[in-house]
């Protein structure tokens, strides 16, 4: 149940990459960079993602691309929560 609600937590597009931004120095290109060669993530499904005017907690892009930058399930699960950057640090 508590997995569901926090799923559903969404930030907009303009939240998630400030956050990035400030916390990393990354904005949609520099991620779109970052993950051009990896064979386990479709670019061009995560460039459509990273259009989206909302991003739900429960994308399984959110936790790949966080991941991959280091950030913890549970950090995700706050920032989604909070909307709060600083959850990222």
């Amino acid at each position: 149940m508590e997995r569901e609600r926090l799923n559903m937590c969404l930030l907009t597009e303009a939240d998630v990459e400030r956050a990035l931004y400030k916390v990393k120095g990354l904005d949609f290109d520099d991620i779109l960079e970052l993950v051009k060669d990896n064979p386990n993530i479709d670019s061009k499904a995560l460039k459509i993602e990273l259009k989206t005017s909302n991003f739900y907690r429960g994308n399984p892009y959110v936790s790949v691309i966080g991941n991959l930058l280091g950030f913890t399930e549970k950090q995700l699960d706050k920032f989604f929560e909070t909307g709060d950057y600083k959850e990222l640090i």
